[in-house]
């Protein structure tokens, strides 16, 4: 594999947006860096848009967001909607790229992002 960065694909609802905004902040120091390629954001239509400081962040760092209709029968535990949102986020990725999915309530420390078993 030529390149060494990797995709990280978020799936789900804002939850906390102070956490959401630390993550990407990070997250875009990485992607800087080259540690990170794509940071993508799968979730469904109008979420995002409920956190206007969050759809400024997105379009200024070309996050990108991938917006679904919500399963109408989200399943046990949610698995309907959370296959489907993983679904549509590795659609864009390159099968050929390595990707590190998340959810949006979760904080990915950025030295845990630079550690030699999270890079390719």
């Amino acid at each position: 594999m030529k390149n060494k960065s990797i995709d990280v694909l978020f799936t789900g609802l804002v939850r906390t947006p102070e956490i959401v905004k630390k993550s990407m902040k990070d997250l875009l120091d990485l992607r800087k860096k080259g540690v990170i390629n794509k940071i993508i954001l799968s979730t469904w239509i109008g979420e995002i848009q409920k956190y206007p400081e969050l759809v400024d962040m997105f379009n200024k760092n070309k996050i990108v967001l991938i917006e679904n209709e919500e399963p109408k029968n989200p399943g046990r535990g949610s698995i309907w909607c959370q296959m489907k949102a993983m679904e549509e986020g590795l659609k864009i990725i390159d099968p050929n790229r390595f990707v590190f999915k998340s959810r949006l309530d979760a904080y990915i420390n950025p030295k845990f992002a630079q550690r030699k078993y999270f890079q390719v």
